[in-house]
């Protein structure tokens, strides 16, 4: 059994956050085959800010797939932790998972995502603030570094 947080994992089967893919259909399958936690896709931290009707639907899950982690992306502390501190009170989500890994071009240019491995005061400002306003376990995905010349994980990691 692994434990993160409060949160009780049977296996270390863990399935990845897939945008496009990690619906609520998708989990519950997974879950039905020995997924030990399933993970929906990322949601915009702008996205439930300005009150998206999509994302928040997004953000419905069964209650056959716990545990189930939420992941959230975003560069703005404040809207961050707004999404956060919504995840946290206006889901049953078991665990908010930050994003620092992805590599995809509109992320990087919203300066989110793997960009926040490049400074990593902020990605720890940020990420603070995020566990300071929210009760559930917070967790981070992130990369090796940013770019093959710029690999930082543990230091990352560290702070």
């Amino acid at each position: 059994m692994i434990k993160i947080g409060n949160v009780e994992i049977d296996n270390p089967v863990v399935i990845a956050p897939m945008a496009g893919i990690s619906n609520i259909a998708f989990r519950r399958i997974a879950k039905r085959f020995g997924a030990g936690l399933v993970c929906n896709e990322m949601v915009s931290d702008k996205a439930l800010y300005y009150d998206s009707l999509k994302t928040k639907q997004m953000c419905v899950i069964d209650e056959n797939e716990h545990p189930v982690s939420f992941q959230l992306f975003g560069h703005d502390i404040d809207t961050v932790v707004y999404a956060a501190k919504y995840l946290d009170t206006q889901t049953n989500c078991d665990i908010i998972d930050f994003n620092m890994g992805c590599p995809v071009n509109k992320v990087i240019k919203a300066q989110a995502g793997s960009f926040l491995m490049k400074d990593i005061d902020y990605a720890k400002e940020l990420v603070s603030n995020i566990v300071q306003n929210v009760n559930k376990p917070v967790t981070v995905k992130m990369r090796l570094g940013f770019d093959t010349y710029h690999i930082n994980c543990v230091e990352m990691a560290k702070a």
